[in-house]
């Protein structure tokens, strides 16, 4: 568990007239006690849930994206979202995806390599290979 959602659920569990120390209760998690307070009065709301409020495409629309992109550009016109579900599919057995960990600088990375393509530019990224 989160140690910030830890701290708040201690904080709502304190009985009915038990003084509150938001800075006991930080030193006691290890957290800071300013994103303690301002999460407990929901003031700010964790990265996760910001960033998926913030999201406009799912993971899964973004993946089928960079590829049906990539397809359109090849093909010299447009393809079809369930293109790309059966693209994937069909070949299934000659592609791979698997997770790696962004260590080249931005400005050394490119979008296509002789490995494969990206699926999204971020610390962890996701390649599809061929096998």
């Amino acid at each position: 568990m989160d140690p910030i959602q830890a701290a708040i659920d201690d904080i709502e569990s304190l009985p009915p007239g038990e003084t509150l120390s938001y800075t006991k209760t930080a030193a006691k998690y290890s957290v800071v006690r300013s994103t303690l307070i301002q999460r407990h009065k929901g003031i700010t709301q964790p990265p996760e849930v910001k960033n998926s409020n913030q999201q406009k495409l799912t993971l899964q629309q973004e993946q089928e994206l960079m590829v049906q992109n990539f397809a359109s550009v090849i093909a010299k016109e447009p393809v079809s979202k369930s293109w790309v579900t059966r693209f994937i599919n069909q070949h299934s057995i000659h592609l791979i995806s698997q997770w790696t960990v962004g260590i080249d600088n931005p400005y050394h990375t490119y979008n296509m390599d002789k490995k494969g393509f990206l699926i999204s530019v971020i610390s962890r990224l996701k390649r599809i290979f061929s096998r």
